[in-house]
């Protein structure tokens, strides 16, 4: 602009001094390049951040256009940078209060599944590294949930974590472990620990009563539960459970009382049935500890409870899941809600069996050693049935692919061809009977005379007398 002007002495660029290190003042002119291009980045910085210290004015009617188009321009620049900036401030905050949020649930996650401290640092830094990459939001269950299912797990955290859930005791409950055909196997216990709760119980209180409307399951954590019933002649009576028990809890948690209170179970336990206020003492008839579950038929029918069940334990810990959490596991997963309907109709109708035999009232202890007994017995018999299932495996494969139907049915047929072979059996030992009686009319033998001992019937030489 200087150098267009008719005579340059007339413009700022004239009228700049700058001083040198003596001292000296020397023209705009006559300075060094780097002295010059210093002043020029002055000027343009103070004309982009709108500062304006005023040292430096344009004279001429050119400097004052070029002036205010370097305005303008700075104006849009700087405010082109500073949103810039301001967004990568911003997102990167973003990001890490994200960040943070995912692994503060991760923590409460760990907590929540007792997990180890090196399994639980692997999820927290798979949840992080996820957090940064991902651009959902949210810092709940669900968000887990989906975090967890959307996103790929490493396979090597996925083959550790379900065996790091709740110590190790979340796969190892029946209400998991027997989906042992299942393609989704690893990934179910991580949903199912997402999505219960714990809850702890003491010795006498009621997880539920009959006729309550049924809202979880319950799998069992710590302690013992069973299902309770007041005894009668002809079978055990399902009765609601009522605040007598939790007060009876409560006695027995100082020492003294709870030892009186086992001299009286004690005593109780020889007697064989109840009569006046002690007949409406509901008595367990099935008992839940670790590895078991409950609460499921209600859920699987939609009907009301038809039991009662209260924790014998002095204390009980429970997962509690939800029945719309177990619903849509069973809608996403038709296989899974295949085997727990089979499996609740079956635990239904051995409840019912058990109920029946209720007719003499037996503590929690005694029960439970009556019950061991008879597993240990049928576990050590050499006529135990190769048909029936191995209880202590605690696993039931999943008819993948068969609706209940065909299970049933394929059941129904099983059950003819048994009792079609019992049949044969019966007839062949009925013929062998009539041959040995015709062997002992032809050899002259009475019936009444006790068996010598000696060489079998075909090689006697002749009729032996008593």
């Amino acid at each position: 602009v200087a150098a267009m002007h008719h005579n340059y002495e007339d413009t700022w660029l004239a009228k700049r001094v700058s001083t040198t290190q003596e001292g000296r003042e020397v023209a705009f002119f006559d300075a060094s390049p780097i002295v010059q291009w210093i002043h020029a980045m002055y000027w343009v910085i103070t004309v982009f951040s709108s500062v304006g210290f005023g040292d430096i004015v344009p004279q001429t009617t050119a400097e004052l256009l070029y002036a205010c188009f370097t305005m303008l321009v700075g104006a849009v620049i700087h405010g082109a940078i500073i949103s810039h900036v301001v967004s990568i401030i911003t997102t990167a905050d973003k990001v890490d209060e994200f960040a943070q949020q995912q692994e503060k649930m991760a923590e409460a996650f760990a907590r929540h599944s007792d997990l180890t401290s090196s399994v639980a640092r692997r999820v927290a830094d798979w949840v992080n590294h996820s957090a940064k990459a991902s651009k959902y939001g949210g810092a709940d269950r669900e968000n887990m949930k989906q975090t967890v299912l959307c996103q790929h797990m490493p396979p090597a955290l996925l083959d550790v974590l379900p065996a790091s859930l709740f110590g190790g005791r979340l796969v190892r409950n029946r209400f998991v472990s027997m989906l042992k055909n299942s393609d989704a196997e690893a990934y179910l216990p991580v949903m199912i620990a997402m999505l219960v709760s714990r809850c702890d119980f003491v010795q006498g209180e009621a997880v539920y009563r009959i006729h309550d409307r049924p809202s979880s399951i319950f799998l069992v954590l710590d302690g013992t539960f069973a299902h309770v019933a007041k005894v009668a002649a002809t079978g055990g009576i399902d009765i609601k459970t009522n605040g007598l028990e939790r007060q009876r809890s409560l006695f027995r948690s100082s020492p003294v009382s709870h030892r009186v209170a086992k001299e009286e179970d004690d005593k109780s336990s020889t007697a064989s049935t109840c009569s006046g206020e002690a007949s409406c003492r509901p008595y367990p008839y099935r008992l839940f500890s670790f590895r078991s579950y409950f609460g499921e038929y209600e859920i699987v029918v939609g009907a009301a409870r038809t039991c009662s069940t209260r924790c014998e334990s002095q204390v009980g810990t429970l997962l509690v899941l939800s029945k719309d959490d177990f619903r849509n596991i069973c809608a996403e997963c038709p296989q899974f809600g295949h085997a727990w309907r089979l499996e609740a109709f079956r635990r239904h109708r051995q409840r019912l069996k058990l109920l029946h035999r209720l007719t003499a009232g037996k503590t929690y202890r005694h029960y439970a050693a009556c019950t061991i007994q008879s597993f240990f017995k049928w576990s050590m018999s050499p006529l135990r049935s190769p048909m029936q299932p191995n209880r202590s495996s605690g696993r039931f494969p999943i008819p993948v692919g068969r609706p209940v139907q065909q299970a049933e049915t394929d059941a129904q047929v099983d059950n003819r061809q048994v009792m079609s072979e019992v049949r044969a059996l019966r007839s062949s030992v009925d013929d062998l009977r009539a041959e040995f009686r015709m062997v002992l009319s032809a050899l002259q033998v009475s019936p009444s005379c006790p068996p010598l001992a000696g060489p079998p019937p075909e090689i006697w030489a002749g009729p032996r007398s008593c």
